[in-house]
């Protein structure tokens, strides 16, 4: 199995959005930027999940494509719970994300 260098990058921006909204304050506009920024990225999900495929080539062959739609729902539930002002249970959702991402790849034949 080899790992592109990039995805340990993707995991620490990842870790990085979910320790960013861990802090976010319930009564903060910053908040509201950033539940619309996680819904946008779970959006960004589906939308190439619907309209992508595994011949997809992201500086190698895309083999996580069928996973798409659980990291779109991470994303979109994150979006909703941060909304809320749950900042923490949000964040939770995206370390999920993470921990999934790690599992399907470490399991992942291709």
């Amino acid at each position: 199995m080899v790992i592109h260098p990039l995805w340990y990058f993707c995991l620490l921006v990842r870790f990085s959005i979910a320790v960013f909204v861990w802090f976010q304050d319930d009564a903060n506009n910053v908040r509201i930027i950033t539940s619309a920024v996680l819904l946008l990225i779970g959006l960004g999900f589906f939308r190439k999940y619907i309209t992508g495929s595994n011949d997809e080539v992201q500086i190698s062959k895309v083999f996580w494509h069928e996973t798409r739609v659980i990291h779109g729902s991470f994303y979109i539930l994150s979006s909703i719970l941060l909304f809320l002002g749950h900042a923490k249970p949000a964040s939770i959702l995206i370390l999920l994300d993470i921990l999934f991402s790690i599992f399907y790849r470490i399991t992942s034949d291709k």
